[in-house]
């Protein structure tokens, strides 16, 4: 089991993942505007596949979080 300081660590580190991913992702979108790339957006709906799982994950965490000894 992890400590709650880990799991704050994690759920941390895992939002600022999302942050980063999600930035990506509007870029991404941008480009595929600008040039019509299919593979620009196919990327892109994979990332926004990733934010979903990692969305899972903070939840999971917190949930951890929550019942792990004080």
């Amino acid at each position: 089991m992890k400590s709650r300081s880990d799991l704050v660590k994690a759920i941390t580190r895992t939002r600022d993942l999302i942050k980063i991913t999600t930035q990506e992702v509007g870029e991404l979108y941008l480009e595929y505007l600008e040039t019509r790339t299919e593979p620009l957006l196919e990327t892109a709906r994979q990332k926004a596949v990733f934010i979903g799982q990692l969305k899972t994950r903070v939840t999971e965490l917190e949930n951890a979080f929550l019942t792990a000894d004080h």
